[in-house]
Parts: C-alpha cells; structure tokens; sequence
C-alpha cells in the first residue's frame, strides 16, 4: 500500500512530466495562451525570473547555450529550487543536511539578495 508521501511525489513527479511535455511540445515566444510575465507586463522592466518559459524550452531541447541566454540565473536558481524540493520530500540524512545548510535563513537571505541583484544587473546592462 501506498503512503501519502509516495503518493504526493508521485503526483508531483507527473505533474512535471506533464508540464515538461508542454515546455517540449509548445514554444513559449509563439504561443498566445502561456503565461506571461506579470512583472514585464505591469513595468516594462525584466523579472528576474523572465525568460525562464523560454530557458526551459530551449533547454528540453538541448540548447543549453540558448537556454543561459535566455536567463542567466538559472544556473543558480535552479539547483536551489532541486535542492529544496528534494530536501523537502526526504527524510535521510542528505535531506537533513541540505535543509540546515541550504535551507536556513542566510542562505536563504543570500538567494533573495541575488535575486534581486540580479534584477538590477539584468535591466541596468539590458541582458
């Protein structure tokens, strides 16, 4: 039988797989239905999350240059997004480990005031 945990990650693990069938299948610069950036939509200015539909893309379809390109930032965001999301569905002693040293407050203060460096960088230089 099924524990609510595995049921949860299981779920989770679909829901991705399903959303990177998408990111495959739809480009996010031609279609007029994916979510657009509320931030660009609202300022003018660059999010520090915009172009990451477009990163995503470019990337399931092994254009990892294209993909940087896009949004520079994943290279730090999205290993800190894997990071917490796998801390968070374990239990061992690596997700131990990763929630008090990644996950505690100065780290977490670190990754906001790079978000938001990241921000400033990308609309002061235009990239």
């Amino acid at each position: 039988m099924m524990t609510t945990r595995t049921r949860k990650i299981l779920i989770s693990a679909l829901v991705l797989a399903v959303l990177a069938c998408i990111y495959f299948l739809v480009s996010p610069m031609e279609s007029v239905w994916m979510p657009k950036c509320m931030v660009k939509t609202l300022t003018g200015l660059d999010c520090p999350s915009c172009g990451a539909q477009r990163a995503f893309h470019a990337a399931l379809h092994g254009h990892f240059a294209e993909a940087l390109r896009y949004n520079f930032f994943l290279l730090v965001g999205l290993p800190y997004l894997v990071a917490a999301v796998v801390a968070s569905a374990g239990s061992g002693k690596v997700s131990q480990w990763v929630r008090s040293h990644l996950l505690c407050p100065p780290m977490l203060w670190l990754y906001v005031a790079l978000y938001v460096a990241w921000m400033i960088i990308r609309n002061i230089l235009g990239i």
